[in-house]
C-alpha cells in the first residue's frame, strides 16, 4: 500500500501532493492543538490522566524539547520556545506521515522544506534586525577590519547556505525513507516492513530534532554576534 498514494486516488496531482501533504499536517496539528486546548479549559486539567492521551503525549514531547533547547538557547529559550515548537511539531508531523501507508510525507518535497527554510532564515535575520538595529551586519564583517573585503561574500554565502543546507537535508532524508519503505513494502509485504518502520520512526524524530536544532543554532547566532 505504501506504493499507492492515496493523493493519487482522491485525484490530486502529483505536482501539487506535497501541498496537499502540508494541508494534511496543518489539520492534524490544527486539530491537536484543539484537543489540548479543550483538555486544558476542562475542570480538571490540573489533575494528570491516567490513561496515555493526546494531551500526555505531547506534554512529554514539549518538556523533552525545551529541555533539550535550553541547552542551545540558554536564557533566550522562553523567549523562542513557541516558534521553535511549532517547527519542530510541524517537521515532526509531515516526517510521520509518511509512514502511514499510501501518504507521502511532504518533508520529502524539496519545494515545502525550501519555503520552511527561507521562513527560517527571515525570521532569523529579523531577529537580529530587532535587536541590534543595523549593528547586526557587524557579523557580515568579520573581527579584523582588514579582511573585510575577504569575509563580507565569505558570511553572505555562508547565510545563504543555511538555508539550502536544511532544505536539502531533511528532503534527501526523508524522500530517500519513504522511497526504501515503498520498495521493501513491495517487495515484502509482510512481516520486514514492521522493522523497517521502527528504524523510519527514529529516522523521522531524528530529522524533526535536527532542524530544530539548527534552527535554533541560527537564532543563537542572530542574538549574540558579538560571540
Amino acid at each position: 500500500m505504501h506504493g499507492v498514494s492515496i493523493y493519487t486516488i482522491l485525484g490530486v496531482p502529483e505536482r501539487y501532493i506535497p501541498v496537499a501533504g502540508s494541508v494534511l499536517v496543518f489539520i492534524l496539528a490544527a486539530i491537536i492543538a484543539l484537543i489540548i486546548r479543550k483538555t486544558y479549559k476542562s475542570s480538571d486539567a490540573g489533575i494528570p490522566s491516567p490513561k496515555l492521551t493526546v494531551t500526555n503525549m505531547v506534554e512529554v514531547v514539549i518538556e523533552a524539547m525545551q529541555d533539550f533547547l535550553e541547552s542551545i538557547l540558554g536564557a533566550h529559550t522562553k523567549e523562542f520556545l513557541p516558534f521553535l515548537l511549532s517547527v519542530f511539531i510541524y517537521v515532526l508531523i509531515a516526517d510521520l506521515s509518511g509512514i502511514i501507508p499510501g501518504f507521502t510525507p511532504p518533508s520529502g518535497s524539496a519545494s515545502i522544506n525550501a519555503a520552511m527554510a527561507c521562513f527560517v532564515f527571515f525570521y532569523y535575520n529579523y531577529i537580529g534586525l530587532k535587536k541590534h538595529g543595523l549593528h547586526y551586519f557587524k557579523i557580515f564583517a568579520g573581527p579584523v577590519i582588514w579582511l573585510v573585503f575577504l569575509m563580507v561574500p565569505i558570511e553572505i554565502m555562508t547565510h545563504l547556505a543555511r538555508p539550502l543546507s536544511l532544505t536539502l537535508r531533511l528532503a534527501g532524508n526523508m524522500g530517500g525513507e519513504h522511497l526504501v519503505m515503498t520498495i521493501i513494502s513491495g517487495l515484502v509485504p509482510y512481516g520486514v516492513p514492521v522493522i523497517f518502520l521502527f528504524l523510519s520512526l527514529i529516522t523521522d524524530i531524528i530529522q524533526a530534532v535536527v532542524f530544530t536544532a539548527l534552527t535554533a543554532i541560527y537564532i543563537l547566532l542572530s542574538t549574540e554576534i558579538d560571540h
